[in-house]
């Protein structure tokens, strides 16, 4: 590695000759730079101007203005704050304080460098060769607070004391605008932490939390200085890794709306990239991403005019990832970490505002969910009384409702004991022969894949099965010594996918048709073909009863089953 003192040829300069000086254009552009200023734009895109100025003058490949700054703990280091030309993708970057800008700082005074890559290091991670680079601090109130650099990759050009002059004077505007970049930092941080405030106050009372959606992606857009932004809540049961759905927006387009109403992890945005990864991210310019750049949403950014943006998780206190705070700008960019944490706190609202409105959700969904399944049960048990009661003296109408209100327990037993998540459908089926002792797995057999049914499935097919088993106590398979019954289950393996269970009774006594349709021909035929949109066919032939039901697997398993994580199979009891 060489030495510092071979790195740095300032002394060249005095050695070389002068280009001739273009005072006009040099006015020209210095005009521009003070009309820019006047016109208080935001410093991101006046210091951006700067460096592109700095190129055109000095007629450079690369150029850069780098502020000293400082993190949580005390450690000072260099953000590249605007860049251009070859480098102009470093925007935003950190630089070690031990840097070639560093070195400028410390001597306080303009340097020439040639190959710095030999002596730091994070200009040789670039890749890039550095033929010479000129670097000048600047300054306020008498403090150097920042460097303003050019740089020739090639031989082709050497920088002289014309340059430097140049650069010395542009030096003074990037001091100026350093000065009106604090001015602005405080008057927004003022405001962000007013708007934050606000909105802490707001959450307490607020009962309309779309309200509140709102404002929050209007105090993101505050804080971080960006023309868009959005908030989304996540939904963890809409495919393997969940979705993003939009909840609120400033500036997007109706078409933007509507692209992005659902955002999937496999999507080609800072949301999506955040919610794969779980943390924040930054793109800086999607233009020059190279994910995003080659993608179908690519269209959508550029008709949207959204150049650069940033993805915030929002996460519970628990820890679980609740949604998605993002900010979009038009031209390049990378924000700032005071940026950042004020956009932390904002998140830590935004998440609170999510989980509390989810909450209200839950609670109304479960007091939904219990009338309904309430309404639901008491419209079975009417159904069993009535069915129950029709032609039967009161000691059979006991016995018989008994029994029946016996068999539906099993299957409510089983749901509450799974949490409402459906049950797999060999433990159903056990449930409602368990009476028959250890006839089952000797004169029942059993065969079929392991499967997971819905709970409505479960409660109807658990219904049909008992009362199957009670009429083979009574009247078939079972009422002598050597009857069996084969219960066999099987998914087809369609696009569509049908789900088939097949009750078969073997060498009972012969069977008949019942005169009548009673309660068991209702649960076993009209209830399974009207709850799981299913073909039945009960047949009463004199070998024995056959029972099969024919349904669409969406109607029966739940959706993770459905998509073929069937595994293993049952056998033999």
């Amino acid at each position: 590695m060489s030495s510092l003192d071979q790195v740095i040829i300032t002394a060249e300069l005095a050695r070389r000759p002068n280009r001739p000086a273009d005072y006009e254009g040099e006015n020209r552009a210095l005009v521009a730079l003070m009309d820019c200023m006047a016109g208080n734009p935001p410093t991101g895109d006046m210091l951006q101007r700067l460096v592109e100025t700095a190129m055109r003058l000095c007629k450079a490949q690369s150029t850069g203005l780098s502020l000293l700054e400082q993190d949580p703990d005390g450690r000072q280091f260099f953000r590249l704050a605007a860049t251009a030309g070859t480098w102009a993708t470093h925007r935003g970057e950190k630089v070690p304080r031990s840097s070639a800008c560093g070195t400028v700082i410390d001597r306080n005074t303009a340097l020439l460098m040639t190959h710095p890559e030999r002596q730091y290091a994070y200009i040789a991670e670039t890749g890039t060769a550095v033929a010479e680079m000129l670097l000048v601090p600047f300054h306020v109130q008498g403090e150097p607070v920042g460097t303003l650099w050019v740089v020739n990759h090639d031989e082709g050009r050497r920088f002289d004391n014309e340059d430097r002059r140049v650069l010395l004077s542009l030096a003074r505007f990037a001091a100026g605008a350093y000065q009106l970049q604090r001015q602005e930092r405080l008057a927004t941080d003022l405001a962000s932490t007013e708007r934050l405030q606000e909105i802490s106050t707001e959450l307490l009372g607020e009962n309309q939390p779309g309200v509140l959606y709102a404002k929050i992606v209007d105090a993101a857009a505050l804080i971080t200085h960006s023309d868009f932004a959005s908030i989304q809540v996540y939904h963890p049961e809409r495919g393997e890794d969940g979705a993003l759905r939009l909840l609120a927006h400033r500036g997007f387009t109706p078409e933007a709306e509507h692209h992005w109403d659902w955002v999937s992890a496999d999507s080609t945005t800072s949301c999506s990239s955040a919610l794969r990864f779980r943390s924040r991210v930054v793109i800086p310019d999607v233009e020059l991403d190279e994910l995003v750049a080659n993608s179908a949403d690519m269209p959508i950014f550029r008709r949207a005019g959204i150049r650069a943006m940033q993805t915030t998780p929002l996460v519970a206190r628990d820890g679980q990832l609740l949604g998605m705070l993002s900010t979009h700008w038009r031209e390049p960019h990378t924000p700032g970490e005071r940026d950042l944490r004020l956009l932390d706190l904002l998140a830590r609202q935004a998440a609170d505002l999510i989980e509390r409105s989810l909450s209200v959700e839950h609670s109304q969904m479960l007091l939904n969910e219990i009338n309904h399944r309430a309404k639901n049960m008491l419209a079975v048990v009417q159904a069993m009384v009535r069915q129950t009661a029709r032609k039967t003296d009161p000691d059979t109408f006991v016995r018989q409702f008994t029994d029946r209100l016996t068999g539906l327990a099993a299957s409510q037993d089983l749901l509450v004991r799974n949490d409402w998540q459906g049950v797999e459908f060999t433990e159903l089926i056990r449930s409602q022969l368990a009476h028959l002792g250890e006839l089952l797995g000797s004169r029942i057999v059993l065969s079929g894949p392991r499967l997971r049914l819905t709970p409505a499935a479960a409660q109807t097919l658990g219904m049909a099965v008992h009362e199957l088993a009670t009429n083979a106590v009574k009247y078939g398979a079972l009422s002598n010594a050597e009857g069996r019954i084969e219960i066999a289950w099987s998914l087809t393996d369609t696009q569509e996918g049908r789900f088939r269970l097949a009750w078969r009774e073997k060498k009972g006594p012969l069977v008949a048709a019942p005169v009548r349709q009673g309660f068991g021909g209702s649960v076993t035929v009209r209830s399974v073909e009207h709850a799981l949109d299913a073909e039945v066919d009960l047949t009463f032939a004199e070998t024995g009863l056959s029972w099969t039901v024919t349904a669409p697997a969406a109607t029966v398993m739940e959706r993770s089953r459905r998509m073929g994580e069937t595994q293993g199979s049952v056998g033999g009891s």
